[in-house]
């Protein structure tokens, strides 16, 4: 079984909204806006975040996957936080993914590698929402727990790839990767959730052109940080759980485009198909 489900079980923002009321009407900042002290300070919220939302029945059911902020270059960063969750829950943490939105797509991968039938996820990241200034300011920490069930018909991951770059200016590996992504199959992209924020830039939208033979006018984009703002880890668990949970999209779409950008972080883009009951059978 490689298709997938996702249900949100637990979802803690700043803005004290549900993931659907969220998408609907999006989440103003104003009156949540908290002052940033550090990196390590961001990391020692993250820890409380975590010990508000584990539960230790997550260990029972089976595998446990921690979604976190992206810290490619980091790794002492990375080693602070590892250590730190494994004092807090006293239990050694074996899937810790420092790779943001893109980690749900890591997740996936591996619990496809490993033929596991029911994943538990907790996701963790900095909420931060773009004001009239032109900026974003940060909100706090923001947690959620799914559970990602394997299934027999439905969406299949075909392809994730993340390239880390500390300079987008010189590197844009994202165009590569679409090209790579794409040559997989031959089927049309219907749906595509990309990174726009409407304030830095958007340079992935240079890159639609090598998408021109399998996108038209009937293809579906959808922008959740115009919304949401930037959730992180949290995003992606948002557009899958979105992808895999509404009808309209499982009767009508044949292909997804999950495109992620963190500046002077990362780039990366994950492949979706559909899986319909005449090819399982």
């Amino acid at each position: 079984m490689s298709a997938f489900k996702i249900n949100i079980d637990q979802f803690e923002t700043p803005y004290k909204l549900s993931p659907e009321e969220l998408l609907l009407e999006g989440g103003s900042s104003e009156g949540y806006v908290v002052p940033w002290h550090s990196t390590d300070a961001f990391v020692y919220d993250c820890i409380m975040k975590a010990k508000s939302v584990f539960k230790t029945d997550f260990a029972k059911n089976g595998t446990v996957m921690w979604l976190l902020p992206a810290l490619p270059f980091q790794s002492e960063l990375k080693t602070l936080f590892a250590t730190s969750l494994q004092q807090c829950f006293g239990t050694p943490l074996e899937h810790l993914f420092f790779e943001g939105c893109h980690g749900i797509h890591s997740a996936l991968m591996l619990a496809q590698q490993s033929s596991l039938e029911n994943v538990s996820v907790i996701a963790i990241d900095g909420v931060f929402k773009a004001n009239k200034r032109e900026q974003f300011d940060y909100l706090g920490v923001a947690a959620s727990t799914a559970n990602i069930e394997f299934i027999n018909t439905g969406w299949v991951l075909q392809s994730a790839e993340m390239v880390a770059s500390i300079d987008l200016a010189k590197h844009n590996p994202i165009q590569g990767e679409l090209k790579r992504v794409l040559s997989l199959n031959e089927q049309p992209i219907d749906i595509i959730f990309a990174p726009g924020n409407g304030v830095e830039s958007d340079d992935w939208l240079n890159y639609l052109p090598v998408l021109s033979n399998k996108i038209n006018e009937q293809t579906i984009f959808q922008l959740p940080n115009y919304k949401l703002g930037k959730l992180g880890a949290l995003e992606g668990i948002i557009n899958l759980a979105t992808l895999t949970n509404s009808p309209f999209y499982n009767d009508s779409l044949s292909q997804a485009l999950v495109i992620t950008q963190e500046s002077n972080k990362y780039q990366a883009v994950a492949s979706y198909l559909w899986t319909s009951k005449e090819v399982c059978n």
